[in-house]
């Protein structure tokens, strides 16, 4: 649905951001533009240390939606999967673990719509 790029964030001293970016053909499909806005949305809503922070979302000059996130080092799943195959179901359990119980609620001072 969307291209991750590494990117800087200029208006707040040059941040390492991971922007992701609506893919073009995907631009005149309403579906998919709705998605990817839900994505920013819920996505931003979730306060966890194992999901990744939302500082921005919008769009380009040109129209494009984008997604500007916390940028993390490392490998992605993907990658792994790659590197590694099919993962143990003993290591599968502790990666879900690790998101268990992410809160989708606003962050104190914020209101919800």
């Amino acid at each position: 649905m969307g291209t991750v790029f590494l990117a800087e964030q200029i208006g707040v001293g040059n941040r390492p951001v991971a922007l992701k970016v609506l893919n073009r053909k995907l631009l005149d499909d309403p579906d998919f533009l709705m998605r990817f806005q839900n994505e920013a949305g819920s996505t931003g809503r979730i306060h966890h240390t194992n999901v990744v922070t939302i500082h921005e979302s919008g769009q380009g000059d040109d129209g494009t939606p984008y997604i500007a996130m916390e940028f993390l080092e490392g490998e992605s799943l993907r990658e792994v999967l790659k590197r590694r195959g099919a993962l143990p179901l003993l290591e599968v359990a502790e990666i879900l673990q690790q998101t268990h119980g992410a809160e989708r609620r606003p962050q104190a001072g914020h209101h919800s719509p």
